[in-house]
């Protein structure tokens, strides 16, 4: 079994999906750059993988257990008012699926200036770090 929930953090604050189109732009034109270091989110995911085996009763027995936390850095940001009435016009209800209304999948990569970490993270799953748990417990 793998359980994983993703937070994003815009400074210093959990931020969650927001609640509609409104807030949406609130949060992104907070996302106007002034210079190259401005803008950062930060990305984590926990993930709990978690082996069963069957016992002599076919009972499901915990086998093995593994916990992660991953970490990464997002910089990234729109440099004026006309990029970010685009990003939402691309994206419109859409937005209100995901955390902090960015996502740098497809066309959001744009406005990416640079990431310190697990690409897959901030896309849903560290799947790297998950197939290395993997591994470590013996599944591959």
């Amino acid at each position: 079994i793998i359980c994983a929930d993703t937070m994003v953090l815009f400074k210093n604050k959990i931020v969650g999906k927001p609640q509609n189109l409104e807030e949406a732009r609130e949060w992104l034109m907070q996302r106007i750059m002034k210079n190259d270091n401005d803008v950062f989110s930060l990305c984590g995911t926990a993930f709990i993988l978690k082996i069963y085996e069957k016992n002599e009763k076919n009972e499901l027995i915990l086998k093995n257990i593994h916990e992660e936390y991953v970490e990464t850095k997002v910089w990234y940001g729109f440099y004026d008012e006309s990029d970010v009435n685009d990003y939402m016009e691309h994206y419109k209800e859409r937005l209100l699926a995901i955390a902090g209304g960015f996502t740098v999948a497809g066309y959001g990569k744009q406005f990416i200036h640079s990431i310190k970490g697990s690409y897959t993270n901030i896309i849903g799953l560290p799947v790297f770090e998950v197939r290395r748990a993997m591994k470590k417990l013996g599944i591959f």
